[in-house]
């Protein structure tokens, strides 16, 4: 009876233990799988966070230092009739020149001198300007200049006026009147340019000839020339430049007579008067002139 027993519980205990077996390897959640460690799903291990790289900077955009500013000229007030200091200038070409013609300045020293100045504060007026304040008085700058071109040559506007517009400055132009147009000379457009950047117009005669040896011809030469510049520009022509510096007191009266508020010759001198008015005295600026040379022209040299 014992052994039956015995044999009863062996057997059902090995068909349990069977039965589990069989239930574990099924992948049933009972059984052997409650006994092992539960598997952990691994942390992924994350890439190092970069340093964050500053975006590079964009400079500052570099300011253009404004230009200084140029003081504000001294101004003097002139009685009529008073004598006035004022260089007046005289040029022809504007021009390069292999040849030693003296009525030849290159471009490069003509804007060394216009530099010059402009750095010892000189202000251009036109030479009516100067003739209108010795009649009637008036306020100019302390250091005023004159700057003059005789003859229409065509360089003044191509190589001269560009120069003198960097520097605020105007001139006074004195035409020959049959030579407009020709070749090497001034066109009427360019006379146009002149007149439009404020430039003076005068007259340098009809053709250039010398007075004194002409004085059959002075109304062509000197009245005609005033009328044709005045119609073909719808300007007032008040001044004439006398051929050559030449005259003599026939010419001169004539002149007064014709219409010219005032005329202008050669030489030396810086003063002006009312006995000046039709022979305002210019310098010539030569080719050979040194700056030293040109400086020694003006009245203000520092």
């Amino acid at each position: 009876m014992k052994r039956s027993l015995f044999l009863t519980f062996l057997w059902v205990f090995l068909i349990f233990g069977l039965t589990a077996c069989a239930a574990g390897q099924t992948g049933s959640s009972s059984g052997w799988n409650l006994l092992k460690p539960a598997t952990e799903t691994p942390t992924p291990t994350l890439p190092p966070t970069p340093t964050p790289i500053p975006p590079t900077a964009t400079p500052a955009p570099t300011e253009t230092p404004a230009p200084t500013a140029t003081p504000a000229p001294v101004m003097i007030t002139v009685s009529p009739g008073q004598t006035v200091k004022v260089p007046i200038l005289l040029y022809h070409h504007i021009a390069e020149d292999t040849t030693g013609n003296r009525y030849f300045v290159t471009p490069a020293v003509f804007s060394e001198q216009m530099q010059w100045l402009y750095d010892h504060h000189y202000q251009t007026i036109t030479i009516s300007q100067l003739a209108d304040t010795i009649i009637y008085g008036g306020t100019i700058p302390e250091r005023s200049v004159v700057i003059t071109f005789d003859d229409g040559d065509e360089d003044v506007v191509k190589n001269a006026l560009p120069i003198m517009q960097q520097y605020g400055y105007v001139g006074t132009a004195y035409i020959i009147v049959r030579w407009i147009g020709a070749e090497g000379f001034d066109s009427t457009d360019e006379i146009n340019q002149l007149i439009t950047a404020g430039w003076e117009i005068g007259s340098h005669s009809m053709s250039h000839v010398d007075l004194t040896q002409n004085e059959g011809n002075l109304q062509y030469e000197v009245r005609d020339s005033l009328l044709k510049l005045n119609q073909q520009f719808n300007v007032p022509i008040k001044s004439l430049a006398y051929p050559f510096g030449v005259i003599d007191s026939k010419v001169v009266t004539y002149t007064s007579k014709a219409g010219y508020s005032n005329a202008v010759g050669l030489g030396t001198s810086y003063q002006h008067n009312l006995d000046d008015l039709y022979y305002l005295v210019r310098m010539e600026v030569r080719q050979e002139y040194s700056l030293n040379d040109f400086i020694a022209l003006l009245p203000y040299q520092n």
